[in-house]
């Protein structure tokens, strides 16, 4: 019963937002704002994905796979691999820590 009104505290606004706001509208929102503004809301857009991975590695004690993580993170931040290619990338290196760090 509890996701319920859970639901429509969500839905609703959007629905409402969906309904009467312009794309045009909104477009000359976007426009107008500072650069400055729209560069912040990107990096701070990319730092909420690392923040919440992070807090996914801490929550499940993992701490000796965040150099794997920060690798993953440079990778994609400095480089233009695809996400097929950082998954073959994350594989293999989870088959060198498999092999070389948990030989049981």
């Amino acid at each position: 019963m509890t996701a319920i009104p859970s639901a429509l505290r969500v839905s609703i606004p959007s629905l409402m937002v969906a309904y009467f706001a312009n794309a045009s509208n909104v477009r000359a929102l976007l426009d107008n704002l500072p650069k400055s503004i729209t560069i912040g809301l990107q990096v701070s857009s990319g730092f909420l994905v690392v923040v919440g991975y992070a807090m996914i590695m801490e929550l499940l004690n993992a701490n000796e796979l965040l150099p794997f993580f920060f690798i993953g993170f440079l990778t994609m931040t400095f480089t233009k691999m695809t996400l097929v290619g950082l998954a073959m990338m994350g594989a293999s290196f989870a088959a060198i820590f498999l092999f070389l760090f948990h030989k049981r």
